[in-house]
């Protein structure tokens, strides 16, 4: 249940809602850093043109970051080096120009390349926009103000890129923990299950010994009886009872004092051939 809360499509619409907004926000500072490049007045014929071809080139490799973000692993691994591009293009042009919100680009792809879990690609970007704005800052010898603002606001995208990155990691240990749980729930559910199992196995196989015990008695019992010699001559019927045994008295004997005298007496045997 779990795996499929976290799989399931719950989750990859989740997964689109937060791509779809982070983009769109990502887009609103593309197309501010698009004003502030083509309505600045103070920039000279030879600023303005590097200034529009850096944003292009800026706008070509965001729409490469955001097909790469859509693939699996193989292809999220040029994503670090994308964001170095354009965090490095739009701090040279911020420096030299003055455009705070060609910074904000670089501050974006910051806070991206921060987030990442792996924790040297954010300090890898970050280092590399801070050497191109003190770099520009330097050749061109403009204002150190600027390049201060410049660098506070990749800063300030590296702390929000390690908070998000934090709370990335927390919750896939979160979402491992719950998963761990509810194996060892499935887990001791069988368990129950074969338990159960076994107890009725165990009470079927008693009653089965006993009604196996019975009859082997009863078995041995008749083979003992089939074994004993028996003389059907002599064995007594159960049904007809055994005959009484054969005396005087069946046979109609009367007693001394009850004969008739000089009338001779024969005596009627009740049971002929005996």
């Amino acid at each position: 249940m779990i795996r499929f809360l976290r799989d399931g499509p719950a989750e990859e619409y989740r997964e689109h809602v937060l791509f779809a907004m982070t983009w769109l926000i990502r887009a609103g500072v593309f197309a501010a850093a698009g004003v502030g490049v083509f309505l600045q007045s103070s920039l000279d014929p030879v600023a303005l043109p590097v200034a529009v071809t850096v944003y292009v080139l800026c706008g070509v490799l965001m729409v490469g970051w955001a097909v790469l973000e859509r693939r699996h692993t193989a292809g999220r691994r040029a994503v670090p080096v994308v964001l170095g591009v354009i965090t490095v293009l739009s701090c040279v042009v911020s420096a030299q120009s003055g455009i705070m919100w060609m910074a904000g680009l670089a501050v974006v792809t910051v806070i991206a390349a921060a987030a990442d879990p792996r924790l040297a690609v954010g300090w890898t970007v970050f280092a590399a926009g801070a050497i191109a704005v003190t770099a520009t800052s330097l050749l061109t010898r403009s204002a150190g103000h600027a390049a201060l603002e410049i660098m506070l606001m990749l800063a300030v995208g590296l702390l929000a890129g390690l908070n998000r990155r934090s709370y990335r990691v927390r919750a896939e240990q979160n979402a491992v923990l719950l998963a761990q749980a509810g194996e060892l729930r499935a887990q001791q559910e069988r368990g129950a299950v074969l338990d159960e199992r076994t107890r009725i196995a165990r009470e079927i196989h008693d009653v089965l010994a006993h009604s196996l015990g019975a009859l082997s008695i009863q078995i041995q019992t008749a083979r003992a009886l089939l074994a004993e010699p028996l003389d059907t001559a002599t064995r007594p019927d159960p049904i007809r009872p055994a005959p009484m045994p054969y005396s005087r008295w069946h046979i109609g004997w009367p007693p001394k004092g009850c004969r008739r005298p000089g009338v001779p007496y024969t005596p009627c045997d009740p049971a002929p051939g005996r």
